[in-house]
């Protein structure tokens, strides 16, 4: 029995230091009792993250803008649309002037210089209408024309213009142009468009038996009348188109001192005179008052043409350009100047200056006395 239990008690003491040396060799503490962990929930670990705020923008302030001048555009006068019918009735009322038969289309091909000697003789004397009918000229001998009115183009109204015949290379049975230059290159650069030569339009020959489309004149080749003075009242309603900053003391003053020192006017009223009977005005100027303010007077914006008609009261318009119009701060004295640039009916070849003057009162209309001379 002992001998059995030496050998058990041994081979257990051996068991035990074999583990116990094989748990030294792990790295385990053979006097530690190994516990098991409890289920303890860690201790968090609060993070503070430092957070540096974003810069604030600062707001760039929107520019105001500057103000331009306003220009105004060039004045324009027309005619009204009794008066483009008065126009016309006077010119279909006229005999139709007979197309050479020796040009019509079918006969013999002229020479260059003998078909623009058929042309001159036939159209001379002449109205005609153009541009489907939107145009209506006068072309009188010695090479001078009236562009009579032109449809949505009111400020051609009344135009003198010189005109010659130039022969048409492209063309056939003895067709022409006609080259139109306006004398007054201000008034309608367009027409001088081709290097200077001027507007050139075709003139088509008519087929036997069919009407020429070109009426007698009745203004051409006549014979002014002598000089005859002109007199009469003009009773103007104008109206401030743009806005300026008079000086103190002045009836308009106390508007905006950023303002330009320039006033767009739009002219209507009535007018009495021997020429015209009881007749209507219209027109528009731009005036530039910057002399005024120191005691001077104002004047026509330079660049700026005025401009400004007196319709009769049988419809007849006389067209006239405004070289001055001037308001003197001293004495409160308003005057114009008006050159009669031609017009419709009787004044198509008027010609004279008229004065006007008035001592205007603010807010009520502005009574002109007109006097000067016309001869038509």
């Amino acid at each position: 029995m002992y001998t059995t239990r030496s050998r058990w008690q041994t081979t257990i003491l051996a068991l035990v230091v074999i583990a116990a040396m094989t748990l030294v060799a792990c790295g385990g503490d053979p006097d530690e009792v190994a516990v098991q962990p409890t289920d303890v929930p860690p201790t968090p670990t609060n993070i503070v993250i430092e957070v540096t705020a974003a810069p604030i923008p600062t707001e760039t302030p929107i520019p105001t803008p500057t103000m331009e001048p306003t220009i105004p555009p060039v004045p324009t006068v027309g005619l009204s649309d009794d008066a483009v019918e008065k126009l016309k009735a006077e010119t279909t009322s006229q005999p139709m002037v007979e197309f050479p038969s020796s040009m019509m289309k079918g006969s013999t091909p002229l020479g260059s210089d003998e078909a623009l000697a058929h042309w001159e003789e036939f159209i001379s004397g002449t109205r005609s209408f153009a541009f489907n009918d939107s145009l209506l000229w006068e072309v009188c001998s010695g090479g001078e024309g009236t562009w009579l009115y032109e449809v949505g183009s009111p400020a051609f109204t009344g135009a003198k213009f010189e005109w010659e015949l130039k022969s048409d290379a492209g063309g056939s049975w003895n067709s022409a142009i006609i080259v139109i230059k306006m004398q007054d290159q201000n008034l309608f650069d367009l027409m001088n468009y081709a290097g200077g030569d001027g507007l050139r339009v075709g003139l088509p020959v008519p087929k036997a038996g069919e009407p020429s489309g070109y009426y007698e004149s009745a203004t051409c080749g006549s014979t002014a009348s002598s000089i005859e003075t002109f007199t009469g009242e003009m009773v103007n309603n104008d109206t401030i188109v743009g806005s300026t900053n008079y000086p103190e003391g002045h009836p308009l003053a106390g508007q905006d001192p950023e303002l330009a020192n320039t006033l767009s006017v739009v002219i209507d009223g009535t007018i009495e005179s021997p020429q015209l009977g009881s007749g209507t005005v219209d027109g528009e100027v731009t005036v530039d008052l910057t002399e005024l303010y120191t005691g001077g007077c104002s004047a026509i914006l330079e660049g700026s043409e005025g401009k400004i008609s007196f319709t009769a009261e049988d419809g007849d318009v006389l067209n006239m350009v405004m070289t001055t119009n001037q308001l003197c701060g001293e004495t409160g004295e308003f005057t114009g100047v008006y050159e009669i640039v031609g017009g419709t009916g009787r004044f198509a070849t008027a010609e004279g200056v008229i004065e006007a003057s008035s001592f205007p009162v603010p807010g009520e209309p502005s009574v002109n006395t007109l006097t000067g001379s016309i001869s038509y």
